[in-house]
């Protein structure tokens, strides 16, 4: 039998691990059933929506520097057994910050995840932070705060950052959707895909990311741009297509220092493929001009000065960190 300190031990390494469990299984429903919920007349309104209201509390955004500490999570109820909170939780607040709030107040709790550099360039973009949920004040007291968490995107934990939260309006998008024939907007404000949201190496339809142009930029959310991939440089092993074209690149090769014969072939002809004819065609191939590859289109949410998050709304593709997309 166990000891009340083993039994209290026992909780306190499980409790983490249910409680991720329980999250996983159940905030995805919970979260789908808001959407799913929303009245027939609601819904007419919402129709084109990019992000559902509590979808755009959930976003994250790149920050120039990092925030200070004013208001902060520093504890939980179940201190001791628990060490991060999940929606209808109680935390426990301090920091300077709340000299200026009172109760009922809401707030948004961030995170710094990473810094963000441009991958050509390493230039620093920003700092990314990501968007937890949302935390109402319930008491103030004399050194701290008690809060409740309202809306959970997120595990919350200990020294996660509090926001007071501004309203986002809902972005609308009705337009026709890029296909593969879509030209590259000569012209357009061009940049490229720098980081998804939590971090997704591969994107497709529905995935929030972000990109390092704001409104500085001059962009606005509504913004709609296409998200193309560069094709790469011709290969001369592409030419490499047939027997024939493998018996000459091969022919002749040694192997141990005993020289090969020739590689069978279906054919008893001299093969075109070699020599100058050879050269003058990868010569030509090497300078030829061929259309972008069409991946998609994104819709921009939320805009910051320098950044700016937007949904990809459209993918033919799995589109990749560093694809590149230009307003149209």
């Amino acid at each position: 039998m166990l000891t009340d300190l083993n039994s209290m031990n026992h909780a306190k390494l499980l409790s983490p691990f249910a409680s991720l469990l329980l999250f996983s299984l159940t905030h995805g429903a919970v979260y789908a059933q808001k959407i799913g919920d929303v009245p027939l007349t609601k819904q007419q309104e919402l129709k084109g929506t990019m992000g559902m209201p509590d979808e755009m509390k959930c976003l994250g955004f790149i920050q120039a520097s990092m925030l200070p500490m004013d208001l902060y999570v520093s504890g939980v109820e179940e201190e001791g057994l628990a060490t991060f909170v999940m929606e209808n939780s109680m935390v426990y607040l301090n920091g300077p910050g709340l000299k200026n709030a009172k109760v009922g107040d809401v707030f948004r709790v961030v995170r710094p995840e990473a810094k963000i550099r441009d991958r050509l360039t390493q230039q620093l973009i920003g700092h990314y932070y990501k968007e937890l949920g949302t935390v109402r004040i319930e008491e103030l007291r004399p050194g701290g705060a008690t809060g409740s968490v309202v809306l959970g995107c997120n595990l919350m934990f200990k020294g996660d950052l509090l926001l007071p939260l501004a309203s986002k309006a809902l972005v609308k998008f009705t337009g026709d959707k890029s296909t593969r024939m879509t030209p590259y907007p000569e012209g357009g404000l061009a940049t490229s895909i720098v980081l998804a949201k939590d971090d997704a190496r591969e994107m497709a339809e529905g995935t929030v990311c972000f990109l390092p142009v704001g409104a500085r930029e001059g962009v606005k959310p509504g913004d709609r741009f296409t998200i193309y991939r560069l094709q790469p440089p011709f290969d001369a092993k592409d030419l490499i297509v047939n027997t024939a074209h493998v018996r000459s690149s091969i022919e002749g090769m040694s192997i141990g220092g005993a020289r090969t014969g020739a590689v069978q072939s279906s054919t008893d002809y001299q093969p075109t493929m070699s020599g100058r004819y050879s050269g003058e065609l990868i010569q030509k191939l090497s300078e030829r001009q061929i259309p972008h590859r069409v991946l998609g289109d994104l819709v921009v949410l939320e805009v910051g000065e320098t950044t700016s998050a937007a949904k990809i709304i459209n993918s033919r593709s799995e589109i990749h960190i560093g694809d590149i997309v230009v307003r149209r």
